[in-house]
């Protein structure tokens, strides 16, 4: 890996750096990936369009803020009223944040289809965030919404173990974010790109990708999801946290790290419970002091 990124200054922990891009299951020694998550509980640079049959598109969503409507994170659909997503994208009063369902960009005035977001919860490590800390961030967090998920949306599956997550392995990544930071390109529609896994331990529980071919993450990608193939099928290993540098931040093309979801499986997992507990009461989501 690059010095540049080997040598990142404290100062790329500034919320400014981030990519605003914004119970069974088998035991994990018998199989590294969750086959039933639903018991569990914004662009694309150098990209393509995702197909309406890719499953990628029954399992990402859009999050949404109701007052001006606007898309301003990526999600992952994880069970039938749970989204996956980081923790940076829940800034907002959960009430002002709602999933939308659409694998294009509605159009002006056209009606999207949308869940409200009636709650949600941060990883134990996301409000104890300082600007010196420059790895480990915990940005990850799941959302509860209302009502069931429309027809032709799936919960994906998660990787429960990180072994399968080596240097150099392909992987995908998705969003609706930017197309271009030149030109403020937005997205028509769903997007994804393929990369490769340049440091599968960049610190316990995040993962560093490269973006210097011109191909990654943006803003309006935050929260979405990275995939491996694993016999024909797409597991989520990761979730859009920010930019490696500074710089990166602002044009899209220096590195980009996720939280590993192997990593904050617990933490998903006993967060899913808890928000579909029967005395779950939906409060303002702890954050970070500055």
């Amino acid at each position: 890996m690059s010095t540049q990124l080997n040598n990142i200054t404290k100062s790329l922990v500034m919320i400014s750096s981030i990519i605003a891009l914004v119970a069974c299951q088998k035991p994990a020694e018998q199989s590294p990936y969750l086959e039933e998550t639903t018991t569990l509980e914004n662009g694309i640079v150098g990209g393509a369009e995702v197909a309406a049959a890719d499953p990628i598109a029954a399992s990402t969503v859009m999050i949404v803020d109701v007052l001006s409507r606007k898309i301003y994170c990526t999600g992952t659909l994880i069970s039938k009223n749970l989204v996956l997503t980081a923790a940076h994208c829940t800034e907002r009063n959960p009430r002002l944040m709602a999933i939308g369902f659409s694998r294009t960009m509605p159009n002006a005035g056209a009606k999207l289809e949308a869940r409200q977001v009636v709650g949600g919860m941060v990883h134990p490590d996301w409000p104890k965030l300082t600007q010196q800390k420059e790895k480990n961030w915990g940005d990850v967090a799941v959302l509860r919404f209302q009502g069931e998920i429309p027809v032709g949306y799936k919960p994906a599956v998660l990787l429960s173990s990180s072994a399968p997550l080596v240097n150099g392995r392909a992987a995908t990544l998705a969003g609706y974010g930017l197309l271009d930071m030149t030109t403020k390109k937005e997205a028509a529609a769903l997007m994804k790109t393929e990369v490769r896994i340049s440091d599968a331990n960049f610190s316990e529980t995040e993962v560093l990708f490269e973006q210097f071919q011109g191909r990654g993450a943006c803003h309006g990608d935050s929260g979405g999801p990275a995939l491996v193939n694993a016999n024909g099928r797409a597991i989520v290993f990761g979730v859009t946290s920010r930019a490696a540098t500074l710089a990166g931040g602002r044009n899209c093309l220096e590195g980009s790290i996720y939280s590993s979801v192997p990593a904050k499986l617990e933490f998903i997992r006993s967060a899913a419970n808890q928000l579909n507990a029967p005395d779950f009461k939906p409060a303002l989501i702890p954050q970070p002091n500055f």
